[in-house]
């Protein structure tokens, strides 16, 4: 990869950002975003709660160890890193792997049997819901909303994202994760799982958010807020308009 001049002048400058701890009362896990900006802003919430809480700092990122957003974590100090779902992790985690399996196909069974209302309020694993998230990621691209149906990406979107959502719930037990910061609390990717497991178990959890033009904000979600949001819509006269609202079926 062809690195411009600040990126150069980035890697070539020393820097005395964050330093492991030899011993860690827990851990924060923070959740790569994938995208540089994302990184930088994360790492510096990572790196004062780290100070304040004495705490090390555990990465999850899909990335491989040669991406530019991992190398820029290194330069930064982070030495702990953990990988998410991809091949190598379910040969690796072969009982995860079947488990996911078996729940997603008794999850397509009532969606059968019931419909996709239901997979969003009811699909839980460990007593969490996570089929709101699964079905936002499915409807995210295509017009996939138009015509919901159970087909093969689908399918796959349901058994990587349980998958998935196992994997992460050994990390947070593995590695003793009692601090979480994310890039962003939507989908069932990485963050919007690790954000949903961390507000239902009461561990403090961080992701910033654009308050305005010229501000960041730093949010924080429970059980409580996790299904309003930041911008729900809490008008009834709002929610009885947007009731109304019919989706086009014309591309």
């Amino acid at each position: 990869m062809k690195l411009d001049k600040e990126t150069k002048k980035f890697f070539s400058t020393k820097y005395k950002f964050y330093k492991e701890r030899k011993s860690s009362n827990g851990n924060i896990l923070m959740v790569d975003r994938e995208r540089i900006d994302a990184s930088i802003i994360n790492s510096l919430i990572s790196l004062a709660i780290s100070k304040k809480n004495k705490k090390n700092v555990i990465i999850l990122s899909d990335l491989n160890t040669d991406h530019l957003n991992i190398k820029i974590y290194k330069h930064l100090g982070f030495k702990n890193f953990i990988r998410g779902g991809n091949k190598k992790q379910y040969f690796k985690n072969y009982y995860l792997s079947i488990c996911s399996l078996f729940i997603s196909i008794i999850g397509i069974f009532n969606i059968l049997r019931k419909d996709f209302f239901w997979f969003i309020k009811n699909y839980k694993i460990k007593n969490i819901p996570f089929g709101d998230l699964i079905y936002d990621t499915n409807i995210r691209f295509d017009h996939r909303y138009v015509n919901l149906k159970i087909d093969f990406k689908f399918i796959k979107l349901l058994i990587t994202s349980t998958f998935r959502i196992l994997l992460i719930f050994k990390y947070f037990k593995k590695f003793k994760v009692n601090k979480v910061v994310v890039g962003t609390e939507n989908y069932s990717f990485n963050s919007g799982i690790a954000l949903r497991i961390a507000s239902y178990n009461n561990i403090k959890n961080y992701y910033p958010g654009r308050a305005s033009d010229t501000e960041v904000e730093i949010a924080t979600d429970n059980i409580k807020k996790l299904f309003l949001g930041r911008d729900n819509i809490k008008n009834y006269s709002v929610m009885k308009e947007f009731k109304k609202f019919k989706p086009s079926k014309l591309k």
